[in-house]
């Protein structure tokens, strides 16, 4: 058999026959973000939610105390002082508590951690991983349970410091009537 003649732009020694192969340059890796269809909620959610639940918290407590301040005023001055002691100390540890749920909240919603746990989830998507972040979002969620029973606590101790007012404002009104009843020696 004879080869065909070679065109005149083609060098020496290769075969026009021959199909050449080209290996295309290695692809640009780009980090791509896992998305469940079936997630419950989405970090985005969970931070919104826990936010929305400290809000309301907060809200919850500066009420409780506006309604303390505003029982406290129709009492009699004697009264007052005794009241207004017990009230500051009933607002500093509403404040404390109130401080705790802010703290709660800034620690959970650090933008940090967020990022860390996208950039694991972006590197790798073994099922480790994401049992760790379901382990987490269950750590998130018993804390947000935690900060609104915080918050129904503090409402709770207000109603009970109502229910302890009333009771001194009738036991002081009793007393004032057994007086005028009873006949001066």
């Amino acid at each position: 058999m004879s080869t065909p003649p070679r065109p005149p732009d083609e060098p020496p020694g290769e075969d026009p026959t021959r199909i050449q192969s080209t290996v295309p340059a290695p692809a640009e890796v780009v980090e791509e973000r896992v998305v469940y269809e079936d997630a419950v909620a989405t970090e985005s959610e969970v931070r919104s939610l826990r936010r929305w639940v400290a809000v309301a918290g907060i809200w919850a407590v500066a009420a409780s105390v506006i309604a303390i301040i505003a029982l406290l005023d129709t009492s009699d001055d004697s009264e007052k002082a005794a009241d207004r002691n017990r009230v500051t100390n009933e607002q500093r540890d509403l404040s404390q508590r109130v401080d705790t749920l802010s703290a709660q909240q800034r620690r959970l919603a650090e933008e940090t951690d967020i990022e860390a746990l996208e950039k694991r989830l972006g590197r790798s998507g073994e099922e480790t991983d994401v049992k760790r972040l379901e382990q987490r979002l269950r750590r998130v969620e018993g804390d947000i349970v935690d900060a609104v029973e915080g918050a129904s606590d503090a409402g709770q101790s207000a109603d009970e410091l109502d229910e302890r007012i009333d009771g001194l404002s009738d036991q002081v009104q009793r007393l004032r009537r057994q007086q005028r009843e009873e006949p001066a020696p």
